[in-house]
């Protein structure tokens, strides 16, 4: 493990009865995973919140989601952090957080 590592997780409680699910990302590769897997363009994105779908690396649509971007050092890690509000379910959660890991973003 490294302190710069890039990492991810499920931040939300329990996701099998929750209505949403978050998913954060912290470090510095952040905001370039969100540019592979997030349909709307992240445009002076620090402490604004986006709409958008989330996809696949093949294209499909994952989730209809929200997003919040918090650029260092004004975020909870002091790195840059994007939070991913998805639909709740166990599924739909792990199926984002897959796409996130494959991009090279370590499970936290």
């Amino acid at each position: 493990m490294k302190s710069e590592d890039t990492i991810a997780a499920i931040a939300s409680g329990d996701t099998d009865s929750s209505s949403i699910s978050i998913i954060r990302i912290s470090g510095s590769m952040a905001l370039n995973v969100m540019k592979h897997i997030f349909t709307t363009k992240l445009i002076d994105p620090d402490h604004r919140v986006f709409y958008g779908k989330i996809k696949s690396k093949n294209g499909d649509i994952l989730d209809e989601v929200l997003v919040c971007v918090m650029l260092a050092p004004r975020s909870y890690t002091k790195e840059d952090i994007v939070e991913i509000n998805c639909h709740g379910g166990v599924q739909s959660s792990k199926v984002i957080l897959s796409e996130i890991l494959n991009l090279g973003v370590r499970l936290a």
